[in-house]
C-alpha cells in the first residue's frame, strides 16, 4: 500500500475518535462514512484492483448465508424500475459508464426479471437511454413531467407504469440507476406481503451507528426547502433514523399503495419543488413519520444481507474479487453505495456520486 494511502487511514483515525465526539450523533456517523468514501476508499491512490466482472466474483452464499432466500426465485412477473433524468454533464457521463456494471449485476442475478427504466420524454434520444435500449432495459415514457427533476417525478412516471401493468407484476424493486447491485436473487429474499426500505445505516446487522432526518448536511437543505424550518427543527429532536428513498422493494400491492400515496404528496403546484433534489428523500421520511397510513404499510430495516446502504463492514481483497461481511463471512444480496470504490468509473465528480 501507498505511502498516501497511510495517510488517508491516518487522517480517517483522528477524525472517527477525535472529531466525531464533538459533533451531534446524526452528524457523526454520517461524517465519519462520508470521509472514508470521499476522500479514502474513493482515491485513485488507494485503490488497488479493478472491476473484475462477475464471472471472477468469490461470493459466499453457503449454510447460514443461504437462508436469507426463502420465497420464490425471480420471474418474467418481477420487475426492476430504474429512472434516468439528465443533471449535468458529468453526472451523464458518470452514468454513462457505470450502466453496464448495473444492468449486468440484475441481468446475472436476476436473469428473468423484467429491467424498466423511466425516462422523461425530452431525453427519449438521450445517449445514456440509447445505451440502455443496447442493454435491452425496457424504456417507459410518460409525457407530462418534464418540468420535474426525475428523481421526484419518477415516482407519478412509476404510478402510471405500475397501473398500466396491474396483473402483469408480482413484486417490484425501484432502484437507483447509477450505484445499485444485485449479487443474487433479491427477489428470493421477500414476499408479495412485504415492503421493504433502508434506513441511512452503515454497520451490518446494527442499527446503532445511523443517519438520521434533517442532521444531514445535504438532508438537513433538502428538508427545509421542501417543508420550511419549523418541522425541520421539530423533526430533527426526535432523532428519527433516515430513510433512504434509492431502493424500495415489495409486493405489488403494498408497493403501489406506497407510490400512490407518495406522488399524491408532492407539491404539484410549486414549479421549484418538484426541481429540488432531495424532496423525494424528504417526503418519504415525512409522510413515514407523520403518517400512520405510511407507517404501517413500509418496513424500514438497518443494513443486512439481502440490502446494505454503504455499510462500512463490507470487506474486499487486493485482487477485488472477494465480497463479504467482516461479521459472518457472508455476501450481500443488494447493495447501495457499498462495493470496493474501485470497481466505481473514476472520475472527478466526487461530490455527486
Amino acid at each position: 500500500m501507498k505511502l498516501s494511502c497511510y495517510f488517508y487511514y491516518f487522517l480517517h483515525y483522528i477524525f472517527h475518535f477525535f472529531i466525531n465526539p464533538f459533533l451531534k450523533y446524526g452528524q457523526r456517523d454520517y461524517n465519519s462514512s462520508y470521509f472514508v468514501r470521499k476522500y479514502l476508499l474513493i482515491s485513485s491512490k488507494c485503490t488497488i484492483s479493478d472491476y473484475p466482472g462477475f464471472n471472477n466474483l468469490i461470493l459466499n452464499y453457503k449454510g447460514e448465508c443461504n437462508k436469507i432466500f426463502k420465497y420464490k426465485p425471480n420471474t418474467n412477473k418481477d420487475v426492476v424500475i430504474f429512472a434516468y433524468g439528465y443533471y449535468n454533464k458529468k453526472k451523464d457521463d458518470y452514468i454513462y459508464h457505470m450502466i453496464p456494471k448495473v444492468i449486468n449485476s440484475f441481468r446475472h442475478s436476476t436473469p428473468n426479471a423484467r429491467l424498466v427504466c423511466l425516462v422523461q420524454k425530452k431525453y427519449e434520444k438521450n445517449k445514456v437511454v440509447d445505451l440502455l435500449r443496447k442493454h435491452k432495459v425496457e424504456i417507459y415514457i410518460k409525457e407530462g413531467f418534464d418540468d420535474w427533476l426525475i428523481v421526484n417525478g419518477r415516482f407519478p412516471i412509476m404510478l402510471k407504469f405500475l397501473e398500466e401493468n396491474k396483473g402483469k407484476i408480482n413484486k417490484v424493486i425501484s432502484a437507483d440507476l447509477n450505484d445499485v447491485f444485485a449479487f443474487n436473487d433479491v427477489f428470493a429474499t421477500f414476499s408479495e406481503n412485504e415492503l421493504i426500505a433502508n434506513y441511512v445505516c452503515f454497520n451490518y446487522k446494527n442499527n446503532s451507528r445511523c443517519a438520521y432526518v434533517a442532521t444531514m448536511n445535504d438532508n438537513k437543505v433538502w428538508f427545509r426547502k421542501a417543508f420550511g424550518p419549523q418541522l425541520t427543527e421539530e423533526i430533527k429532536r426526535h432523532n428519527y433514523k433516515n430513510i433512504c428513498a434509492g431502493v424500495i422493494f415489495g409486493g405489488y400491492n403494498k408497493f403501489y399503495q406506497l407510490i400512490k400515496i407518495l406522488s399524491e404528496g408532492f407539491d404539484w403546484k410549486d414549479k421549484q419543488k418538484i426541481k429540488n433534489f432531495g424532496y423525494d428523500e424528504s417526503l418519504l421520511n415525512k409522510l413515514y413519520y407523520y403518517d400512520k397510513k405510511l407507517t404501517k404499510l413500509l418496513k424500514p430495516e438497518g443494513n443486512s444481507q439481502r440490502i446494505s446502504f454503504d455499510d462500512e463492514t463490507l470487506v474486499s481483497n487486493s485482487k477485488g474479487n472477494i465480497l463479504v461481511f467482516k461479521s459472518d463471512g457472508c455476501s450481500p444480496v443488494l447493495v447501495h453505495k457499498t462495493i470496493p470504490r474501485s470497481w466505481f468509473y473514476q472520475s472527478k465528480l466526487n461530490d455527486d456520486l
